[in-house]
């Protein structure tokens, strides 16, 4: 560590006799001074995994709430004047703290690595976010170390460890949340050369105190920014750039083919629906926003068929949820009896569903497997669903100000086929909105212009052959169970002989033997 010249000690007894003498302080009592802080202004990047709190780690450094704390696809950048010194602090998208780089959404990776190019010509520190009442695993280590490694060579050089606390009754120092980490967050501290410090979010000041650690780090560096490798800021901006013109393109594309479908709109005032997705993707949640149900407790896993009716907006609305499946599972890792529920879905709504709406978590990467998933797990009701099938992609809060089509566009090519597949239809749908109503009438006239540019037919036919099969493969279980239940009970029954048959002698020889 570089060896603190006469004004930084002075600076940091001062900012001790603050401590000492008036108990807490305000972040612009600290006055900047030195060579150590002669550059001109400060840049600092928040990364970390969701709900870290790296937005209120910002506001800290800032002195004022400028960060609105929740989750977004994009980087959020604020200036601001702290103690007569400009400071730049970048928040980027956090990822699924146990998620490695992977599964993580490509938009999210794209504005992670873009963050440095929001303050020019780099960042001088990177503060890694670690909630410190959180277990802190292998897979979590790795996951950060992935997502660190997204911005190239040197950049471990400028990292910091920051522990947060929201309470400062629970607050640990930064040893002992390293030491109580166990051996993953001793590695990644480890890897950020041992620099680590702990915060109270609440307290202005931890915020002097962390502007003072940083001070530290940039001595050590010399001043010196992070440079990130050109060939990776390069690849980035080309990528978001070719997605924007990608995204444009397919934006046109579906409102011209909306404004035909428009002209062909017939008079609706019956529409079934059925929704179909993986575990997890907010099927149950789209399903109570559509029939303005309010669930108050926690939504658990759809295990069989269930059938929900409201009138809304004039139409007749009925709406079958089907149960879910793995969405890394392929149709044949699924069980019978889901196969069978997501087969029989369609007849709950007589004489057939006029659309599928197949939910779509936008927080989560699509990849290949997925696809593939969805893909067989769609088709086991038949391979002609899918001119009745629009996408609902849940969750939708989560994008912010990215567009749908820039989503689309970003995660690649296994969401960019089932989109194409579904012939462009998709909604975004955000449970969380409250007065949900311009949502769901949105979502209908989506819903009438498919029916409208459909086949001949207008309803889907139910293929007799599929629930025929899925009907005899339903007798046969049930004779099959019943066949069970009676083996069973005359098992039972030979037991109860058998018992009787050693109990009751006993009993007459002990009474015997007593006269």
């Amino acid at each position: 560590m570089a060896t603190s010249n006469p004004s930084e000690r002075k600076l940091k007894h001062g900012f001790s006799f603050l401590i000492k003498s008036r108990g807490m302080f305000d972040i612009s009592d600290v006055l900047f001074v030195g060579n150590d802080w002669s550059v001109s202004q400060l840049k600092v990047v928040l990364l970390g995994g969701r709900n870290s709190g790296k937005s209120c780690v910002g506001n800290l450094i800032l002195g004022k709430e400028e960060f609105v704390t929740k989750e977004r696809t994009s980087c959020s950048r604020r200036l601001g004047v702290v103690a007569g010194r400009w400071i730049t602090v970048v928040d980027t998208p956090g990822w699924w703290c146990d998620f490695s780089a992977g599964d993580t959404s490509k938009l999210v990776k794209r504005e992670i690595v873009s963050s440095v190019s929001l303050c020019p010509p780099g960042p001088h520190v990177f503060l890694i976010v670690v909630k410190a009442s959180s277990a802190f695993s292998e897979r979590r280590c790795r996951a950060v170390e992935e997502h660190v490694d997204l911005l190239g060579d040197g950049v471990w050089g400028h990292c910091l460890v920051v522990f947060t606390c929201a309470d400062r009754f629970l607050h640990k120092g930064a040893e002992e949340c390293v030491e109580r980490g166990g051996a993953a967050l001793r590695r990644l501290t480890e890897k950020c050369g041992r620099r680590s410090h702990s915060v109270v979010l609440n307290d202005p000041t931890d915020g002097a105190a962390l502007l003072l650690r940083i001070q530290e780090l940039m001595s050590e560096n010399g001043n010196r920014a992070f440079e990130m490798e050109e060939s990776i800021s390069r690849a980035a901006a080309e990528e978001k750039r070719a997605v924007e013109e990608r995204a444009h393109l397919r934006l046109i594309g579906m409102k011209r083919h909306r404004a035909l479908l428009r002209d062909r709109l017939r008079p609706i005032t019956n529409i079934r629906i059925v929704l179909l997705g993986a575990k997890g993707s907010g099927k149950t949640s789209a399903l109570n926003t559509i029939l303005s149900r309010e669930c108050r407790r926690r939504v658990g896993r759809t295990a069989q068929c269930q059938v929900g009716e409201v009138v809304k907006f004039g139409r007749q609305l009925t709406v079958v949820d089907t149960p879910g499946w793995w969405m890394n599972y392929f149709s044949d890792e699924s069980s019978h009896f889901d196969q069978r529920e997501i087969v029989l879905g369609p007849s709950l709504c007589p004489p057939g569903p006029h659309v599928f709406l197949l939910t779509i978590r936008v927080d989560r990467a699509f990849t290949e497997t997925h696809r593939r998933s969805v893909q067989e797990h769609v088709e086991l009701i038949s391979e002609r669903i899918w001119s009745r099938v629009i996408l609902l992609f849940t969750f939708g809060d989560w994008l912010g100000a990215t567009t749908t089509e820039q989503y689309i566009e970003s995660e690649g090519q296994p969401l960019q086929w089932l989109v194409d597949r579904c012939s462009n239809r998709y909604h975004v749908l955000n449970s969380r909105t409250k007065g949900e109503g311009f949502q769901v009438r949105e979502l209908i006239g989506k819903i009438e212009e498919t029916m409208s540019g459909g086949s001949s037919s207008w309803h889907y036919e139910i293929e007799m052959k599929v629930l025929q099969e899925v009907e005899r493969r339903m007798r046969r279980e049930a004779e099959s169970v019943r066949k069970r239940t009676l083996k069973k009970e005359q098992q039972r029954r030979r037991a109860r002989a058998r018992l009787g048959e050693w109990i009751y002698p006993s009993l007459n020889q002990v009474f015997v033997q007593s006269f």
